[in-house]
């Protein structure tokens, strides 16, 4: 029974400080309007996967849409297919169309990716 009164007491304390210490009201950091980016994501796997031109149907969301960014997943088995064969070409000519259109590019690269399919390891 005497450990359980400074148990107590010591929450107590703990919550009496942090209501102390917490701010009541939240701070504000910047007002004023904001400028809202708008970027897309782009997997050429998933729209070959609907049955659609990936390229063009790139290039139509990045005509159609006015991205200020595009992020675009590098797949491991599509730059190398073959073991230490390297082929970038595909990547490179996205990175070109949203660069003649003045749209960032942000690479995905990893073992996972977003959207189907994520980043596997190659078959060979």
């Amino acid at each position: 029974m005497e450990l359980k009164y400074p148990i107590f007491l010591l929450l107590v304390v703990v919550a009496l400080a942090t209501l102390l210490l917490v701010p009541q009201k939240p701070e504000v950091i910047e007002e004023g309007p904001y400028e809202i980016e708008f970027g897309v994501s782009f997997s050429p796997l998933y729209a070959e996967s609907l049955g659609l031109d990936p390229q063009k149907t790139y290039q139509a969301i990045l005509d159609e849409l006015h991205p200020k960014s595009v992020r675009l997943p590098v797949y491991w088995s599509e730059v190398e297919r073959e073991n230490d064969q390297f082929n970038f070409r595909e990547v490179d000519w996205y990175l070109q169309e949203a660069g003649k259109r003045g749209v960032k590019a942000v690479l995905a690269v990893g073992y996972r990716n977003f959207r189907y399919p994520e980043c596997y390891p190659p078959d060979w």
